[in-house]
């Protein structure tokens, strides 16, 4: 007559292995992959530096810093010239912020289309923006957080880019 078992033994357990429990790949390239999370990344940047330009011209906000550089408080230089340099002034960043908008709108749409789908276009296309991008900053007037933070995103962009192109299958 078979024994009868009232409890479950050890070796009755089978464990099932989970493929990350082998799988070696670090922290960093887990979360960057191929590049394309860390450009998503600062083409959200971009938009939200863009959204942020918009809304100092929407509110008719200096930055402390726009007083400092000017060297004069807003309410005084409305006064010259019938408001006409406030005006320009907004009307410049109303530019700006446009410009990062619709900058990283197309990062995303590249990124979510072209380059997914290993377009070779796309990439330079990144590349080079980026480049110029990067290469249009006045090196020597990095003082500002401003201008810290959109190195940093550059810096970022370039970091995906090269990672994107190092996870490209060789030809």
């Amino acid at each position: 007559m078979p024994r009868k078992r009232s409890a479950i033994q050890l070796s009755d357990i089978r464990i099932a292995r989970s493929p990350l429990a082998t799988d070696s790949t670090g922290l960093l390239t887990a979360l960057a992959g191929d590049g394309r999370p860390l450009l998503a990344l600062v083409a959200l940047g971009l938009m939200l530096s863009g959204i942020f330009a918009l809304f100092l011209s929407a509110t008719g906000t200096f930055l402390p810093h726009d007083v400092s550089f000017l060297g004069i408080q807003p309410r005084a230089l409305c006064d010259l010239n019938q408001c006409r340099i406030v005006h320009f002034i907004f009307h410049d960043r109303v530019s700006f912020g446009g410009t990062l908008l619709a900058i990283g709108t197309l990062y995303l749409w590249l990124l979510a289309f072209p380059l997914r789908l290993g377009e070779e276009w796309a990439w330079w296309t990144l590349l080079l923006s980026g480049t110029v991008g990067f290469l249009s900053i006045d090196a020597g007037n990095v003082e500002h957080l401003q201008d810290a933070k959109q190195e940093l995103r550059r810096l970022s962009s370039l970091v995906g880019e090269i990672l994107e192109l190092k996870s490209r299958p060789t030809a």
